[in-house]
């Protein structure tokens, strides 16, 4: 009762004339459970902590109590200390506090440690733009967003700012989360009750529509199950049973091994915005930093990149003021998004968790070729995605329709077409791309020829694909698909720690299907370690591509493997790939499908060399398809 007491109460005060008795750890119990009526003492102004409580008093204190938690909880008032942020609440313009001290001429700035409440002005909260050579100091204050569908922080054309001890939090919170009461598989029905301190159906009517993205986390919020993506957007219908209390229809998820006890928590990813957004900046750098909610814990998008992330996290934040359970979700969707910039981030010391979707996903843009001029001179059909992030100095990367690698070339020139302009070719229905919708058409001209290029062949930017990213000593743990998914080059994977994740530890492979480049080529996957990864039905390390062989030089040393619900390793087109001094433990007791501890097919040159198994699994499976081995 004392732990959901100061879970659930606010931060008042009242004496007692005995209080100078008190036990120094019952103190602050006593306080808050008088300033809420809970309890009042005898007539004499004593409380006599020391004393035996009746049954009759029992039975009051613990109907008062039950009483307080039906009661709505009071929104705190600026200047009044904020029990979960450790910090008193200022309601300021934190954007013209913090861009007058950079119009001034100053160097940095130094805040007062807060909750800094905020409404968004358009769609963000605090908007950073056009800063260089800056310090913020947030001396552990918190920008507290008061607007569930706007963005949290922006930093946009900024070179050389640095954010030091600061977080993001929102108040609402942009998800919600239930405890499973009842599960109904036969009638795919899921009964609910959502916890104090979380929103209700009634006070977000969107975040339980059918544009919902669902998590489904086991009872202590430690793991999570995976939902398939044909179930992330699960219920249609949501009806009122009782207080605090829904049932959830034709909720497919049910079919996944849902139990009474867990805990379901989702959000809607089309109505809130990124937490943390970078774009088109320079060397900035963010360090001991909390990101907590969103649609995307942090996004990172286009210019010259190679930004500092120390100590960043993206995790389910603190529990809210009056709850008594803790958060489990961290994002919507993914929890770092990272796409077309020059150089790739370093992300190093920090903590990813919890997140909807991926816990880190970098990548470039594919375009196609609509029409061929000559073998240095073409048409280009740009993606949606790739049409802000093509530069004439670029090199492009040519792949042929079903997506062999051809040859690079760098663009000398680049024109647009005409708004009215329109391919012969056909520019979709292969590559698991159902259709391509053209954002626009430029002409190209090449430094170089390129042979056997046809229509509707692919194109990637290889100067702005997130190459040279750096991944050191994080853990990402609870995410539904992937930990870390790679689509750049040049890049290390290092030191990390990767466990429950249903999509498998580490991706390196390209998604034609989501339109997200490029094949991988020299990248080192060294000391990791991956745990309790794959009950999605995936291998622990996967590295894939389509029809070409075009993932090349990857090298996979010194991880440790344990608990894989799939293979421990699953190698598939590529050229170049090395495997040694791995240590490969037990799998899970309920590993599912294959019983090869690394299975390899299509791959061309491969050294397997110095792996330990401490498994009863050791069986190395290679195709036929298999050529120049080495083990």
């Amino acid at each position: 009762l004392a732990e959901e007491i100061r879970g659930a109460l606010l931060n008042k005060k009242e004496g007692f004339t005995d209080a100078a008795t008190f036990a120094d750890w019952t103190k602050d119990y006593i306080a808050k459970a008088a300033g809420e009526g809970i309890v009042t003492g005898n007539p004499d102004g004593s409380f006599n902590a020391a004393g035996n409580a009746t049954r009759a008093e029992a039975a009051v204190i613990i109907k008062r109590f039950r009483d307080l938690l039906n009661q709505p909880v009071r929104r705190l008032e600026a200047g009044e200390y904020h029990p979960v942020y450790d910090a008193p609440i200022f309601e300021i313009d934190l954007q013209q506090k913090i861009m007058d001290a950079y119009n001034a001429g100053q160097s940095s700035i130094s805040l007062e440690k807060g909750a800094y409440r905020v409404t968004a002005e358009g769609n963000v909260h605090l908007q950073l733009t056009g800063m260089k050579n800056f310090v913020i100091e947030g001396n552990g204050s918190t920008l507290l967003c008061q607007t569930p569908s706007g963005g949290g922080l922006s930093v946009t054309d900024c070179d050389n700012l640095t954010i030091k001890d600061f977080n993001i939090d929102y108040e609402p919170l942009t998800m919600w989360q239930a405890r499973v009461t009842a599960v109904k598989p036969d009638d795919l029905c899921l009964e609910i009750e959502i916890p104090l301190g979380y929103r209700i159906y009634e006070e977000d009517r969107r975040g339980f529509s059918d544009e919902i993205h669902t998590q489904v986390y086991k009872a202590d919020g430690s793991s999570s199950l995976t939902v398939p993506s044909n179930q992330v957007n699960n219920f249609s219908k949501i009806e009122k049973i009782g207080n605090r209390k829904y049932r959830l229809k034709n909720a497919r998820m049910t079919q996944i091994g849902i139990e009474p006890g867990d805990i379901l928590a989702g959000g809607n990813r089309n109505s809130t915005k990124t937490c943390v957004s970078v774009g088109d900046s320079k060397e900035c750098k963010f360090i001991n930093m909390g990101a907590w909610g969103g649609s995307v814990g942090l996004g990172i998008k286009g210019g010259y990149g190679a930004h500092l992330f120390d100590n960043f996290r993206v995790e389910p934040g603190p529990r809210p003021l009056g709850a008594i359970e803790d958060r489990v979700m961290s994002s919507i969707a993914d929890a770092a998004h990272i796409n077309y910039m020059h150089i790739g981030p370093t992300i190093q010391n920090s903590r990813f968790a919890g997140a909807g979707d991926d816990g880190f996903n970098c990548y470039g843009a594919f375009s196609r070729v609509a029409e061929v001029k000559k073998d240095t001179e073409l048409i280009v059909a740009l993606s949606a995605n790739s049409k802000n992030y093509i530069f004439e100095g670029d090199e492009l990367r040519f792949y042929s329709p079903e997506g062999t690698y051809l040859s690079s070339a760098t663009i000398e020139k680049m024109t647009a077409m005409p708004d009215d302009y329109r391919p012969a070719a056909n520019l979709g229905e292969d590559m698991g791309v159902s259709t391509f919708t053209p954002a626009g058409y430029v002409t190209v001209k090449l430094s170089a020829a390129v042979k056997d290029l046809v229509p509707a062949g692919w194109i990637t930017n290889a100067s702005r694909n997130c190459n040279g990213f750096v991944i050191r000593n994080t853990t990402y743990e609870n995410i539904r698909p992937r930990g870390i998914l790679v689509k750049g080059s040049d890049g290390l994977v290092e030191g990390n720690t990767i466990r429950n994740c249903a999509g498998g530890g580490i991706l390196l492979s390209p998604e034609f299907n989501w339109m997200e480049s490029d094949y991988v080529r020299n990248v080192t996957v060294r000391n990791n370690t991956i745990d309790s990864c794959g009950y999605g039905g995936f291998a622990s390390i996967r590295l894939e591509g389509y029809n070409g062989w075009d993932n090349e030089n990857i090298l996979i040393e010194g991880n440790t493997i344990r608990n894989s619900f799939q293979e421990d390793m699953k190698l598939t087109y590529a050229r170049g790939v090395t495997v040694k001094n791995n240590t490969i433990e037990e799998p899970h007791a309920n590993v599912k499908g294959s019983t090869a501890s690394i299975s390899i097919d299509k791959v061309d040159g491969a050294v397997l060399s110095g792996n330990v198994w401490k498994s009863s699994r050791t069986e190395v499976r290679v195709s036929d398809d298999t050529k120049n081995i080495q083990k």
